[in-house]
This record gives C-alpha cells, structure tokens and sequence, in this order.
C-alpha cells in the first residue's frame, strides 16, 4: 500500500520540481494524490483526501502555511514544511 501525498504551494514550478523528484525517487512507495496552489482550496482537499503526507509551503498569499497546519491540527497527516 502506497502513502497518499499531496503539495500545497503557490509556485508552481515548486510543486512541479517537487513532483518530479518525489515520483523519480519515491514511486514505489508513494503517490500523490493531489497538487494545488491556491492553500484555500489545498484546505478543502486535505480535509476531503486526507492525504498521509502532506508536502506545504510556509509562505503563501492569503493562507500562510502555519495557518493552514492549525486548521488540520485534527487530521493524522504529516506535514513537511517545504
């Protein structure tokens, strides 16, 4: 069974160049299961997914990445802060 991942960042070549390591290195043992830019509607997908790791961006427009770690604080998922 694979661990589900998701990238919240607003750069997207971040989340593209994350991906891409992520999938090169990793594939066997993880997918990710989603990608957003925007971290209002990367809220609403963690909390729909619930992904087992969580790769976020400290410093985004309108929803820092500390603000968005409170509001999943019930959520088993890991974060690493990117």
């Amino acid at each position: 069974m694979k661990l589900k991942a998701a990238i919240i960042d607003n750069e997207q070549h971040a989340i593209e160049t994350l991906a891409y390591d992520l999938q090169q290195c990793h594939s066997q043992i993880l997918e990710i299961i989603f990608t957003e830019s925007d971290p209002v509607a990367g809220l609403k997908r963690v909390r729909r997914e619930i992904p087992d790791i969580l790769f976020l961006d400290i410093n985004m427009p309108a929803m820092s990445g500390m603000d968005l770690i409170e509001l999943i604080a019930d959520l088993p998922t890991r974060v690493v802060f990117t």
